[in-house]
């Protein structure tokens, strides 16, 4: 094995390939992305990691912030070179093992095929080719065929960008190997309804989406169910979700998605979402695209607030509005909420009313999307009672140290000395301050 910055023609590789693969892990993984072209043995001493022990592993979790992707190059079946990537990240080492197994692999084949052409055409195969063969392998690598993830998730930036009568839309469909078994009387009892399709639509035959169907269902509620020859066959429809607490299920479709189905869903104009039945989410922001595992989330706020599950879910129902409805917004769940601690931080403080608004109230879901949605930040203590808002927070201390960028990120970071703060930008995206010393948790 040989140390792959000496292979012919690599240096092309560098100048090309290599800051597009940096670039696409960093976003994927919201890590810190460290490319090590230094002779294994020397990344061996230097992570404490025996690469050539464990050859066919394509990655390892060092710490829950530290994972080793082992990139290879193969050649008539056995191992050319390697390249590790050591990636440091929040959280990161929370990622389910085999997911980060089949990234790996799928950096592996595809730099493979770029090292067999001479490193020639890395723009091309490390861009939009590397994204989708990371979603293949992770999602459909037993169940359907690379070139055709490729082909939906081209579809689905197309639904992305079509307007009804001016206005942007959601929408959805499910990909399954056995649409029969969403009928109520199959093995699997899903709750929904299914109808079948008059005319079946062939998406292959009309390659341009017709606006006028996809606009029939929302992606939330009602999907297309589209067979593996990419006909719509059928509309399933889903009983709204009525309990906050019940969200993420429906969100996910946890009790709906079986072995290998995907729910391919339009979100908005700007995200677009491919979900398995492990609940794992790739989702894109304007062409970025990021992995998201819900299970992180949830423990990550559970152990930091020490609220209930229930409770987690509800204030996740909240951000996931703020984040589809473009609301920026910052909520800080303190550990201590005693007055005086809360002042240290704050210039400003404020409270609407008089007795508590609770977030897992029912009746209180609109008037506390307009709360979120207002000036200040949102203090939530871990009963889900709101206890203050409009407040502003004294960036005098985060300003007399580290560098901080913009003041919404200021702000977040300097409350997460006291709890968890929870910024949602007008983009979509969400960060998680949950330690002032680390770097915030996005998804």
């Amino acid at each position: 094995m040989i140390n792959i910055s000496t292979l012919d023609n690599y240096e092309r590789f560098r100048k090309t390939g290599l800051p597009l693969m940096h670039q696409y892990l960093s976003e994927l993984l919201n890590a810190e992305v460290n490319i090590e072209e230094q002779p294994i043995e020397q990344f061996e001493k230097y992570i404490g990691l025996n690469l050539i022990e464990n050859i066919k592993k394509y990655a390892y979790i060092k710490s829950d912030e530290e994972v080793v992707l082992s990139i290879k190059i193969i050649e008539d079946d056995g191992i050319k070179a390697m390249l590790p990537i050591y990636i440091v990240g929040p959280q990161i080492g929370k990622i389910s093992i085999s997911y980060l197994e089949q990234i790996g692999s799928a950096i592996s084949i595809v730099i493979t095929q770029c090292y067999c052409q001479n490193f020639n055409g890395a723009e091309r195969m490390f861009n939009e080719y590397l994204q989708d063969k990371v979603i293949y392998s992770c999602f459909a690598k037993r169940v359907f065929e690379v070139d055709r993830i490729s082909f939906l998730i081209s579809y689905l930036k197309k639904l992305c960008l079509q307007t009804f009568e001016g206005k942007e839309f959601s929408t959805g469909f499910i990909l399954t190997r056995s649409a029969h078994d969403y009928e109520k009387e199959r093995e699997h009892v899903r709750g929904g309804e299914i109808y079948a399709l008059v005319n079946k639509h062939n998406i292959f035959k009309n390659m341009k989406p017709d606006r006028r169907i996809w606009y029939l269902v929302d992606g939330n509620t009602s999907f297309y169910l589209m067979d593996n020859h990419f006909i719509l066959n059928d509309i399933y429809t889903i009983q709204e979700c009525s309990e906050m607490h019940q969200f993420w299920d429906e969100y996910l479709l946890s009790k709906i998605l079986w072995g290998g189905d995907l729910l391919f869903r339009v979100i908005n104009s700007n995200q677009i979402s491919i979900v398995n039945s492990d609940g794992i989410e790739f989702i894109a922001t304007e062409n970025s695209w990021k992995l998201r595992d819900y299970k992180i989330i949830n423990e990550l706020i559970k152990s930091y607030t020490s609220m209930d599950k229930k409770l987690v879910t509800c204030l996740l129902y909240y951000i996931m509005h703020c984040s589809r409805c473009g609301e920026s917004t910052i909520i800080w769940l303190p550990q201590d909420t005693a007055d005086e601690t809360l002042s240290q931080l704050l210039a400003k403080r404020m409270r609407l009313v008089e007795n508590d608004i609770n977030i897992q109230d029912q009746r209180n879901v609109e008037l506390v999307k307009r709360i979120l949605s207002s000036d200040g930040v949102t203090i939530i203590d871990i009963s889900g009672n709101i206890i203050s808002n409009g407040c502003v927070v004294n960036l005098s201390e985060a300003n007399s140290g580290k560098k901080l960028i913009g003041t919404g990120e200021a702000a977040s970071k300097l409350l997460s000395s006291n709890g968890i703060s929870i910024k949602v930008s007008q983009d979509g995206s969400v960060k998680i301050y949950y330690d002032i010393e680390k770097q915030p948790f996005v998804f």
